[in-house]
């Protein structure tokens, strides 16, 4: 019995919360934790605006490869206009992202900066339609590869997303 424990805590641990990598459309449809989960044209995938992560919900989204099954999972922690708003829903990917994973680390910052809401919105380059930047673990889980993206839009405005994709 041990080892069926251990075989399911690592399959789970391969994805994020009841989702696993891996798995196909109808079995990401079959677990509780999200509904209603509906199609997504552009992308072939699924979504659900109700799965609780942080603290809140928020919407996930599911894309497949066909000979694979579920290859990316992504939370979308904001999206909206709303600077102030951005950098909230940033803080709280941060402060889940560290709880879950460890120390965090970005490209856009100095090695040694903390990754903060603040440091991280004041590295995106100014006088750009969009502007991106990505944070992940220091030390991925060897079993998936996590990062987050904060995204400021002139025409659109602020994304902040978490993903968890098969390690790299």
């Amino acid at each position: 019995m041990l080892l069926h424990s251990s075989l399911v805590l690592a399959l789970a641990a391969s994805g994020l919360g009841p989702y696993r990598i891996g798995m196909q459309p109808a079995e990401v449809q079959a677990v509780k934790a999200c509904a209603p989960y509906k199609p997504v044209a552009s992308t072939g995938g699924l979504e659900c605006p109700s799965f609780s992560i942080a603290g809140k919900p928020r919407n996930i989204s599911f894309i497949f490869d066909p000979a694979a099954g579920l290859k990316k999972i992504q939370v979308w922690f904001y999206e909206g206009k709303d600077a102030a708003a951005a950098e909230v829903a940033l803080d709280e990917l941060i402060t889940h992202a560290t709880k879950e994973y460890g120390p965090l680390e970005s490209h856009s910052l100095p090695p040694g900066t903390p990754v903060t809401a603040k440091a991280l919105i004041a590295a995106l380059p100014a006088g750009v339609a969009t502007a991106k930047t990505q944070l992940k673990p220091r030390q991925n889980p060897p079993d998936k590869f996590v990062f987050a993206s904060l995204i400021r839009d002139a025409t659109h405005g602020w994304y902040v997303f978490l993903y968890v994709q098969p390690p790299r």
